[in-house]
C-alpha cells in the first residue's frame, strides 16, 4: 500500500472524526453511496408480532409512512441491530428487547431466547440481509417475513477513485466501492460489522478489518489504531 493514505468514507463523518482521521490521511473523501427512496403505506406492526429493524432508515420509513409521532408504538416489541437503531426505536415508543451488535448476533439471540414459535417481521432495505432470511432459526422454528421499507439506488459516478483506505458501513457501500475504485487489491477496507466485511471479501477485497463495535466511531478508532 502507498505510504500516503487516500481515505474514502462511505458515510458522512462528524467534525471530530474528520479531525481524528486527518492526522493520518493525506486526503479524505466522504460519499453517500446510494440514494434512498422510502416506501409508503407500510403495514402497522401487529399485536404479538416482533419487529426487526437493522437500520435507522427502516424506522424512519415507518414513521413517514404512518405520519406518526414519537411514542405511537408503545407496547410493540422489536429487535434491533446497532445501538443507535435501538435508541431511535425506544424514542418512537417500541419496547426494544435486544440491540444486537450485528445480524449474526441477532440470530444467536433469537436462537437462544425464543424456544416457542414466534412471528417476526423484518422491515428491511431492498438489498435484504441474507444472514437473517437464510438463518435456520427463522426458516424452521419461527414465522418470518420481510417488508421492504426503503429502496437503495446505488450512485454511479462519472469517474473512478484512487482511494486506498475505505470505511464501509453496509454491503451496498461495498458494491459502490467495488464499482468505482481503480484497484481493489491496493485497498484496505475497515468495516462496521461482520455482514459488511463478508460482502467486502466476496467482492474481492483482500485486506478487510472489522470494528469491535457497530458504530462509526469504532470504525474510525480502528483506522487510527491500525494506521497510526
Amino acid at each position: 500500500m502507498s505510504s500516503e493514505i487516500f481515505l474514502l468514507s462511505l458515510k458522512a463523518l462528524t467534525r471530530s472524526q474528520l479531525t481524528q482521521l486527518r492526522k493520518l490521511a493525506h486526503e479524505i473523501l466522504c460519499i453517500e453511496p446510494f440514494d434512498i427512496e422510502y416506501v409508503s403505506n407500510l403495514p402497522w406492526p401487529e399485536n404479538g408480532q416482533i419487529s426487526i429493524f437493522t437500520s435507522q432508515k427502516a424506522l424512519q420509513a415507518i414513521k413517514m409512512s404512518h405520519h406518526s409521532k414519537y411514542g405511537d408504538y408503545s407496547g410493540y416489541e422489536c429487535l434491533c441491530v446497532g445501538s443507535r437503531t435501538g435508541l431511535l426505536a425506544e424514542k418512537m415508543g417500541f419496547t426494544v428487547v435486544y440491540s444486537a451488535k450485528d445480524a449474526n448476533d441477532l440470530v444467536r439471540f433469537v436462537d437462544n431466547t425464543y424456544s416457542e414459535q414466534k412471528s417476526f417481521v423484518h422491515y428491511c432495505a431492498s438489498d435484504r440481509l441474507n444472514v437473517l432470511r437464510k438463518a435456520d432459526v427463522f426458516r424452521a422454528r419461527h414465522h418470518f417475513r420481510e417488508v421492504v421499507s426503503y429502496h437503495k439506488h446505488l450512485k454511479n459516478l462519472p469517474y473512478t477513485l484512487d482511494s486506498n483506505v475505505v470505511l464501509a458501513f453496509s454491503p451496498s457501500g461495498i458494491a459502490f466501492a467495488r464499482r468505482h475504485l481503480n484497484d481493489v487489491n491496493a485497498v484496505r477496507v475497515f468495516c462496521i460489522g461482520a455482514t459488511t466485511a463478508q460482502a467486502a471479501r466476496e467482492a474481492g477485497f483482500r485486506e478487510v478489518l472489522v470494528a469491535e463495535e457497530s458504530t462509526v466511531q469504532a470504525v474510525c478508532d480502528l483506522v487510527s489504531k491500525t494506521l497510526g
